[in-house]
């Protein structure tokens, strides 16, 4: 099977499993997205043209504060790579502003530095 096939295939799925009841699914789901952003030669156009921003900002609300950082992380890894404005756009700000109220430290800081990166970036 062809790299860009398996990568598609990965893609797609866990997509659809960061829209998943599964706080476990939706974990291993997002964690793989961001570990993917590592690759020097990444870019955010397939996640962003397959359909995966929503399923993305729906992690936001996640019950599990692991899932909430993830996600937060891999929207930053967006926004660093020329995004900015696909992400403000999914509605994203609002949540981003509840989060910097989260009990887990890590998703208030995450968030609170993801909303100047997009306020910096003219996108609110």
């Amino acid at each position: 099977m062809a790299k860009n096939t398996l990568e598609s295939e990965m893609l797609t799925r866990n997509i659809r499993l960061m829209s998943s009841e599964d706080e476990e699914e939706r974990l291993n789901a997002v964690e793989a997205l961001v570990t993917s952003t590592w690759d020097p030669a990444w870019s955010p156009k397939m996640l962003i043209d397959g359909g995966g921003l929503p399923a993305v900002a729906s992690c936001l609300s996640a019950g599990s504060p692991r899932v909430r950082g993830a996600a937060v992380a891999l929207l930053r890894a967006l926004v660093e790579r020329g995004e900015a404005e696909a992400v403000a756009v999914n509605n994203v700000v609002p949540v981003l502003e509840r989060l910097r109220d989260d009990p887990d430290e890590i998703v208030k800081t995450r968030a609170a530095l993801l909303l100047e990166l997009l306020r910096s970036k003219g996108c609110f």
